[in-house]
């Protein structure tokens, strides 16, 4: 059955999607869903120390409108993406960073060291966090502030209330280079 639309226009890309029958979601097992903010709080290159990259911070933010709830479908799609990045980067109960080819400096052996902080659920009781009476995240009530430092990685995504530790004392995760899709000229 192809699931009907919920929030409004959408582009006509998702609609095809949306409405083709060899994509049909029962038939064939399939949940197509969007993500919709992936936070990167990325290096900025500058460090005390001279080949020593800032830790980077990752996660994806679904964000729900009016008190909407999550449904099944998608839900069930980022628990398991969430599971298999954490699963990825997490050694004995700790977070830890991979290391990753930094190929943003042509010519120059560099790394970037990436943490993944999860997958969370913002949902808001009107549009806006501006204009919302109640703000939740992973469904703890929270504030304007807090939702601020969340997204800015100056409190921990999984524990609103502690700052987020950016030490970079973890255990390393290497991970070899392969092209990208946009490095292959595929895209």
């Amino acid at each position: 059955m192809t699931a009907l639309r919920r929030d409004g226009d959408e582009p006509a890309w998702k609609a095809w999607i949306r409405n083709e029958p060899q994509l049909d979601s029962v038939r064939h097992c399939l949940s197509i869903t969007d993500s919709d903010i992936w936070v990167h709080r990325f290096s900025n290159r500058k460090e005390r120390r001279p080949n020593t990259p800032m830790l980077e911070h990752l996660m994806i933010v679904e964000v729900k409108e009016f008190g909407a709830s999550i449904p099944f479908a998608q839900n069930d799609t980022l628990k398991v993406i969430d599971a298999i990045l954490r699963k990825a980067t997490n050694r004995g109960g700790r977070r830890c960073y991979i290391k990753i080819p930094d190929d943003r400096f042509v010519g120059r052996r560099c790394f970037r060291h990436v943490r993944w902080t999860g997958t969370h659920l913002l949902q808001l009781s009107a549009d806006s966090p501006a204009n919302s009476d109640r703000i939740l995240w992973d469904g703890r009530l929270i504030t304007i502030q807090t939702l601020i430092g969340l997204l800015r990685f100056d409190l921990d995504p999984d524990h609103p209330t502690r700052r987020l530790d950016t030490r970079r004392h973890h255990l390393v995760l290497l991970v070899p280079h392969s092209p990208s899709l946009f490095e292959s000229g595929a895209a």
